[in-house]
């Protein structure tokens, strides 16, 4: 399995939220491609209060977040691209000011379960 990593952002209050990364399987880190995900999920809470988790996406088809080629379209992070992309507009997630933890669970066939954890800090905007 790979190496654990929470991805971190700082995003204004009111704005949408882009979840891009490069999900392997364990392995040899070879990118997860459409049909090893059975489906995914998501839920979020705000930091230090798992027990208030809301959960935002429930068994989500692969289709169409998960990409069999890697894709490079507003990556910066390396040159290798990303193979998974969730756009969350606020108007389904309306945070207030604060750090929330998004947890992506996605539900594999051979590999188990891949997590892809980001901690999202909203900063505040007065007129939202």
């Amino acid at each position: 399995m790979p190496q654990p990593v929470v991805r971190k952002a700082d995003v204004w209050q009111g704005a949408d939220v882009t979840f891009r990364e490069r999900l392997v399987t364990g392995n040899g880190g070879t990118a997860l491609v459409q049909a090893d995900v059975n489906s995914w999920s998501l839920r979020v809470f705000r930091a230090g209060d798992e027990k208030n988790a809301k959960r935002i996406v429930t068994d989500a088809a692969a289709t169409s977040y998960f990409f069999d080629t890697l894709q490079l379209t507003d990556w910066t992070r390396d040159t290798v691209g990303y193979n998974f992309q969730y756009r969350l507009p606020y108007s389904s997630f309306k945070a207030s000011a604060a750090t929330y933890v998004f947890e992506f669970a996605i539900k594999t066939g051979s590999y188990g379960t891949i997590f892809s954890v980001w901690e999202i800090r909203y900063l505040p905007v007065a007129s939202v």
